[in-house]
């Protein structure tokens, strides 16, 4: 084997994401572990798609759940002249609905004028680490609800509005009563106008 293919099979023992994309944005190079995480059979897979047809497959967002950018993206803003970049980022398949978080580091190669010749993207999972975080969030959210009213219907009332979209599109608090009946006491939805 040449050095080259000894560095491909290096690299497809690395548990990250790496890809490689030429001055173009156009993938040249991408591990095992990138082409599974983007939902391909193989790095020859990945590395035949369009670059349309990676877009059409995943909802980029940034940690606040709005829509991110993908000229944003560091493997691009390395091709656009910056030396180095990092972000996270949240992405969604539109095939299976799966929700993955990542940290993408992106550096550029560059010729001997200091021209870019390549942007090499790693991307290592930081699903884990977010869901952790967002679950932390949502406790402490939760705690200072419960501590700011003794009103038990306020209370769920707030608790219910926590938990859309956090944990869910839609919530409904009951509460069954000392007579034993039961009556609801909050709806909460993500969509306001469904609460109805």
């Amino acid at each position: 084997m040449d050095a080259q293919e000894n560095l491909a099979v290096i690299l497809d023992h690395v548990g990250d994401g790496v890809t490689v994309q030429d001055s173009s944005g156009r993938l040249v190079y991408a591990n095992a572990a990138a082409a599974r995480a983007l939902g391909f059979a193989s790095p020859a897979d990945l590395l035949a798609a369009s670059l349309s047809e990676l877009a059409d497959r995943f909802s980029l967002l940034d940690k606040t759940g709005e829509p991110f950018p993908r000229e944003q993206l560091p493997g691009r803003r390395v091709l656009a002249g910056e030396a180095e970049a990092a972000t996270t980022v949240r992405f969604i398949s539109h095939a299976t609905g799966e929700e993955r978080w990542s940290v993408v580091r992106s550096s550029a190669v560059r010729d001997p004028s200091g021209r870019v010749l390549f942007a090499v993207n790693v991307w290592q999972d930081a699903t884990a680490q977010m869901r952790a975080a967002e679950a932390q969030g949502f406790l402490v959210d939760a705690g200072e609800a419960l501590a700011t009213s003794l009103d038990v219907e306020a209370t769920l009332a707030n608790i219910a509005e926590l938990s859309v979209p956090r944990l869910a599109d839609w919530c409904a608090v009951h509460l069954v009563r000392d007579d034993g009946s039961v009556s609801r006491i909050a709806v909460a939805h993500s969509d306001p106008e469904r609460v109805a």
